[in-house]
């Protein structure tokens, strides 16, 4: 599962920043800004439940914008994806990501 994500996630975002739109911007803007405001929640599972569909819809979103194959490929791993972050990653800062160390 971790193979398929490192060669998904980085080919569907070279391929969704080639075919960028102001929409795709706003809609990952607003996402992030989603991730920001559930890093003030707890770090119970209530409390990561924001988080996570935040997350989950700023991939999701990024794959949308490649195309029907890739985002079929990316939604029959995301369920395994989501399950691997809860449990890995117990960071809910967003800072282990590329665009959470921006800015």
């Amino acid at each position: 599962m971790l193979t398929s994500r490192q060669i998904l996630e980085p080919a569907c975002t070279n391929i969704a920043a080639g075919n960028s739109t102001d929409e795709l911007v706003a809609d990952l803007e607003g996402f992030h800004r989603d991730l920001e405001a559930s890093r003030r929640g707890d770090d119970t599972f209530a409390g990561y439940r924001a988080y996570w569909k935040a997350d989950e819809n700023f991939h999701r979103r990024i794959v949308a914008a490649t195309d029907e194959f890739l985002l079929r490929a990316y939604s029959s791993i995301e369920g395994s994806i989501q399950r691997f972050r809860l449990m890995v990653h117990n960071d809910m800062s967003g800072d282990h990501t590329k665009f959470g160390q921006q800015g």
